[in-house]
């Protein structure tokens, strides 16, 4: 019987062992964790689980909340406590390592999930709190995460306590990180896209359309169901490295199932002690490269789609310089032709007004004409009256 830490599969004899989302509780399965685990195949375990009282679960989930709220531990270390002013009303989004085997259980991209709940946190006017993994190395992440505090006012990085935003978060959404599970135990709203082993107590995320509802609609809590789940999974699934007797149940059901038929015989003597070290090795290499590769495949996706956003952009910001061009050159032959017209018009004004100055100096012609033929017959006309009234003083004379 092998007991294997940190991996998954399904091959008979071996268990798989690994720390649990919720500290300090580990589990020990027979295909892995996470999406992987056999818990995420409830019909076998429904009977179980619906056997548990309500205020038994109640009681178990309250242990944790109470852990969490005098602690403020998580999985991963926090840190300390910052007096900060939080929004009245925010989406919390945990962020995972990018390059986390867990995140192929999500039929989606998780900076597909975060545009689309950045698109939808600035139509209704809702913060989206973000919160990246301490742990995440992915050049495509911090882009995104840049272009997103840029260009959109609701979109904010914080580096705050896990439990603080989960506290006042109308809701919690995220693919399937532990912090998920944490929101649950502390009463959140919680909506989740990945398969994992409290995946069925949280909403489902089916399609991206469903993160739209996440900010416009009201938050779904866990029914008496779902919070039984989430008791099972820490009173039983999963086990405390000091709970010596739950551990002894779980290597006894392990020992139970253990098939002694199973494998291939082998004339050296131990070959397991041989073979099994290497094969291990091996897979613990293979899933160092394997997530390399994860993390190349998703930085170049990431930087793909930046890349052509800017293009995007760029082809945008194209079409509308040639708009303002087209624009400014149509307003400039409308001015163009406005102007030819005033100056048109101003050319018929002065014709016009040459011909009332050439009017007026023919009229000051004739006037002036007329005022030498009026001073002419004034002097006629004195002329006459003295010679009339030389005539009359001759006629008087003679009488």
């Amino acid at each position: 019987m092998v007991f294997s830490y940190h991996s998954f599969g399904k091959e008979k004899n071996v268990w798989h062992l690994k720390e649990a989302p919720v500290t300090p509780l580990f589990g020990i399965d027979r295909y892995g964790y996470s999406g992987w685990a056999e818990i995420t195949n409830l019909p076998r375990k429904r009977q179980e689980i619906s056997a548990i009282s309500d205020k038994h679960a109640e009681e178990v989930i309250e242990k944790y909340r109470r852990q969490f709220k005098e602690k403020r531990i998580s999985k991963y270390p926090q840190p300390d406590e910052q007096d900060v002013e939080l929004p009245a009303e925010y989406i919390f989004f945990p962020l995972q390592v990018s390059n986390d085997p867990v995140s192929q259980f999500s039929p989606f991209n998780m900076l597909d999930m975060l545009k689309r709940a950045a698109e939808a946190a600035r139509r209704t006017g809702t913060t989206l709190l973000v919160k990246r993994h301490p742990f995440c190395p992915s050049v495509a992440v911090k882009r995104t995460l840049q272009q997103l505090t840029e260009d959109n006012p609701q979109v904010k990085v914080v580096n705050l306590n896990v439990h603080t935003l989960i506290e006042h978060a109308k809701a919690v959404m995220t693919v399937n990180s532990g912090v998920g599970i944490e929101a649950l135990i502390d009463g959140a709203a919680v909506y989740a896209a990945g398969k994992s082993e409290w995946f069925a107590a949280a909403n489902s995320i089916a399609s991206l359309e469903d993160i739209d509802a996440i900010f416009s609609e009201a938050p779904r809590y866990m029914d008496s169901w779902q919070k039984k789940l989430i008791a099972f999974l820490l009173d039983s699934y999963w086990v405390s490295p000091s709970d010596y007797a739950a551990i002894e149940r779980k290597i006894e059901q392990s020992i139970a199932q253990f098939d002694p038929d199973y494998g291939i015989d082998s004339a050296l003597p131990y070959a397991s002690e041989v073979f099994l070290p290497i094969v291990l090795d091996l897979q613990g290499r293979l899933e160092y490269e394997s997530r390399r590769a994860k993390l190349a495949i998703f930085d170049f996706d990431g930087l793909n789609g930046s890349i052509e956003r800017l293009d995007a952009i760029r082809a945008q910001q194209d079409a509308q310089i040639a708009q303002l061009r087209h624009e400014s050159e149509q307003r400039i032959a409308d001015l163009e032709e406005l102007l030819q017209q005033k100056q048109r018009e101003i050319g018929q004004k002065e014709s016009e007004l040459e011909q009332k100055e050439n009017e007026i100096a023919r009229v000051k012609a004739e006037l002036e004409k007329h005022q030498v033929q009026l001073i002419s017959l004034a002097n006629d006309l004195s002329n006459s009256r003295m010679e009339s009234e030389h005539l009359h003083s001759g006629l008087n004379h003679q009488r």
